[in-house]
């Protein structure tokens, strides 16, 4: 891995990792591998957004210290960031679904390797962690490494149909 870092993309470095000595690590040691493996899965996606190490570093870093709960006591009115995969299983009573444009939900990379069906399987465990409000969001231009570029929704938005979901736009305001 640490040769790869100089010549591959973080993406890439990540997978190697997954594919040869943690993920055998991750195998032996935790029964629930298979969930632990999703998790990486994920992180290869989301290292797939970076060009440079040193920066999907700084963004797991700023990411570990947003979600790791440094409180004694258990909040009942709070905000926990969370994974889909870490999502499994639980429920909340307002879930925020962020980043579902076509490109990132599904990823470009399922798609091109047709494996859509997966993607949309997560979507669903997603959504179906919300006890009372469900709201699904999708950026309307994206910066990241480049030029702004508009953005469609995911075409998990597009499949639902009309009679679920009622459509909130947000208002600037202008100073």
């Amino acid at each position: 891995m640490a040769a790869a870092i100089a010549t591959r993309t973080p993406a890439e470095v990540v997978q190697i990792g997954m594919d040869s000595w943690y993920g055998d690590y991750v195998r032996g040691a935790y029964n629930n591998y298979p969930s632990r493996m999703d998790d990486l899965k994920s992180l290869v996606g989301f290292a797939d957004r970076f060009t440079e190490m040193p920066d999907l570093l700084a963004q797991l870093v700023l990411l570990n210290s947003e979600t790791t709960d440094r409180s004694v006591e258990q909040e009942e009115d709070r905000l926990k960031l969370t994974t889909i995969h870490q999502a499994k299983g639980l429920e909340f009573p307002v879930v925020f679904i962020i980043g579902l444009a076509e490109g990132l939900f599904p990823l470009r990379r399922a798609v091109e390797e047709g494996d859509v069906e997966e993607e949309r399987r997560l979507f669903y465990v997603a959504v179906t962690r919300a006890k009372d409000e469900l709201y699904l969001c999708y950026p309307r231009i994206a910066g990241g490494n480049g030029p702004p570029m508009g953005m469609k929704p995911s075409r998990f938005l597009q499949e639902l149909p009309e009679h679920v979901y009622e459509i909130l736009r947000l208002q600037t305001r202008r100073w």
